[in-house]
């Protein structure tokens, strides 16, 4: 018979290692011992929420830091695969250009203050997992979290404190006029002014959109919620509860045409987009019936209420708006993107959908 793959991995990964309290959950009833409940914010205070239990790897995987440090300590003696292997799992890839990535077989390789350091965090509805492992120093840091608040960032900030005398000094900031005692940074409104617009991350099709609320700057990306910005210099801006930042770059004449959001290690190029708004004879243009033969699924678009609508059988009407042309982004996470496509002349024919995780999933017009 089949092996399953809870089984699998139990005999060929959890045992050998010795991680006695570490499970793969074969679906939502298997009782896991001593689990944690999953909370995340609702309208209302915290909610209980629940795994990815379906999604094997993804989610659906319990364990402890004891045995989580069990995992990290075969980098430096496999008793699971070969050092062969680990090598390869820890060699960034190269990209045809030459440029080197920061990944390697679904480990992130790079560098944490002159240390060699191997990387992964992850998240499901509402649990959080950070691990960070330095071979040099055969040392690292575990953090799990059952609060979707949680920030994988403390991860760092435990690095810092633990192994301070094996990491290069940090480089001291010298104090800015607008810094108070407090440590914060005070940015005039006159100056949030100029950042506020819609932006465009072109490379995964995300939109950003940054406002002013009660004087302070804020930000949303395409179906996320809103996250305050907290101010590092008056171009530079932390946001809460999110492991980045954002850099606002002026031009010669004090207008922002573009931005650089970092995060995960990587830079992100923010385009600003000139202002849109489509008229409700174009938005009407979009509707139809539109299918995807490779996911065997049906939307409709229509206007409801002045407003652009995907529907999708047994689902809730999905809201579409627009900054540019053709271009859509949607309140739910799988469509972060909905690209509209023409003929030859001019008439629609289709859309491509895309998110973080696909890439142009094509729905033909009926």
């Amino acid at each position: 018979t089949d092996t399953l793959f809870p089984d699998w991995v139990k005999h060929n990964i959890f045992d050998p290692l010795g991680m006695s309290n570490s499970y793969v959950r074969l679906d939502p009833s298997q009782i896991i011992p001593n689990a944690s409940q999953g909370y995340s914010t609702g309208e209302h205070g915290f909610i209980e929420s629940g795994d990815l239990a379906a999604a094997y790897g993804a989610g659906g995987i319990y364990t402890t830091p004891e045995d989580l440090a069990k995992w990290l300590a075969n980098f430096n003696q496999p008793k699971v695969g070969t050092a062969a292997l680990i090598k390869k799992m820890v060699t960034p890839r190269v990209l045809k250009d030459g440029d080197t990535l920061d990944y390697g077989f679904g480990i992130g390789v790079g560098e944490y203050r002159g240390l060699k350091r191997y990387s992964h965090g992850g998240a499901d509805i509402a649990h959080r997992a950070m691990m960070t492992y330095f071979p040099e120093i055969n040392s690292g840091v575990i953090t799990l979290s059952n609060n979707a608040s949680f920030s994988g960032g403390m991860a760092n900030d435990l690095v810092d404190l633990y192994f301070a005398d094996k990491l290069e000094k940090e480089e001291e900031e010298e104090t800015d006029e607008g810094e108070n005692e407090d440590g914060t940074y005070t940015v005039s409104e006159e100056v949030l002014e100029t950042y506020v617009g819609i932006y465009k991350i072109e490379a995964i099709g995300m939109i950003m959109e940054y406002s002013i609320v009660d004087g302070a700057l804020m930000s949303e990306a395409t179906g996320q919620p809103e996250l305050a910005l907290v101010a590092v210099n008056d171009s530079v801006f932390k946001y809460n509860d999110l492991e980045a930042t954002v850099l606002f770059k002026s031009n010669p004449d004090g207008g922002v045409t573009t931005a650089v959001h970092t995060q995960g290690g990587s830079d992100y190029t923010l385009d600003r987009l000139p202002p849109y708004e489509a008229t409700i004879d174009e938005l009407a243009e979009y509707s139809g019936k539109y299918f995807s033969e490779e996911l065997e699924v049906f939307y409709t678009v229509k206007l409801k209420d002045s407003s652009l609508i995907a529907v999708l059988r047994n689902f809730e009407d999905i809201e579409l708006s627009t900054s540019e042309k053709d271009n859509f982004s949607a309140n739910v996470f799988f469509i972060q993107e909905m690209v509209f496509k023409r003929d030859e002349q001019g008439a629609i024919n289709g859309f491509e959908v895309s998110n973080g995780r696909t890439k142009g999933m094509f729905f033909e017009k009926q």
